[in-house]
């Protein structure tokens, strides 16, 4: 499958360590890592002793762990941030409709895609009902439901929310923006699993087109956008295969 692309994560503000320089870099990144969790989950201790907020630390903490790839760990971690911020917040407050997403990008990440599917259209709800369908974070909303769609075969649905979110980045970022690149390409790929590879193939050179342009041929982009575009025509059967790739 081609390379399709997600929002990030909105709450910001991961707690990091520096990674060391030279030699010994992936190690220390590693001890990094198990020191963060270890600063984290110490810190996470203290405030329910105090009686503190802890969803903040819940969240970073999670995403911590998400990041070294223990989605099974930082489930239940999101999964109680998002009960604090229902209780507290309420279902419309935006630190709630991110909780909501953290927990379903967590959820897509280990394949549980039916719940992570309604969580998705629980945020996408409440980010049309208070910021409009053209706000940035509304867009992120549809693109990452039409995504999931995508990855569970569900292409004929997909396709709408691909196309809306293609079509308001257009008018509202350029065309050549990032966000609206990575829509070209969501749904290039989307066409390409649909079968309608002629229609991809414009999508696909738009994006490489820009991408050169404003990243030059050796960046990793630039390089990701090369393979999908290689791909798909060597699907179709394209003996060329464009010596200009």
């Amino acid at each position: 499958m081609a390379a399709i692309h997600m929002s990030k994560h909105a709450r910001q503000g991961r707690w990091r360590m520096r990674n060391g320089r030279g030699r010994r870099r992936r190690r220390t990144h590693r001890d990094s890592a198990a020191l963060s969790l270890k600063f984290l989950s110490a810190r996470l201790q203290a405030e329910r002793m105090n009686g503190k907020d802890i969803s903040p630390t819940l969240d970073t903490l999670a995403q911590e762990l998400q990041a070294q790839g223990k989605y099974d760990e930082a489930e239940p971690l999101y999964r109680e941030a998002l009960e604090l911020d229902r209780k507290a917040l309420g279902t419309r407050h935006p630190n709630t409709v991110i909780a909501i997403h953290n927990l379903a990008q967590d959820l897509q990440a280990q394949g549980k895609y039916d719940e992570a599917e309604l969580l998705c259209r629980e945020a996408l709800e409440r980010r049309r009902e208070t910021l409009g369908d053209r706000h940035p974070d509304t867009l992120d909303s549809i693109n990452d439901l039409g995504v999931l769609l995508h990855i569970k075969g569900e292409i004929a649905a997909a396709e709408p929310l691909q196309r809306e979110v293609l079509k308001v980045r257009c008018e509202t970022l350029g065309s050549r923006h990032p966000s609206t690149l990575n829509s070209i390409n969501n749904l290039g790929a989307l066409l390409k699993a649909k079968g309608d590879l002629a229609t991809a193939e414009v999508l696909y050179r738009e994006a490489l087109e820009v991408y050169r342009e404003t990243l030059g041929t050796r960046h990793l982009v630039t390089r990701m956008a090369i393979n999908n575009l290689d791909q798909l025509l060597e699907e179709k059967g394209d003996l060329r295969r464009d010596y200009q790739l």
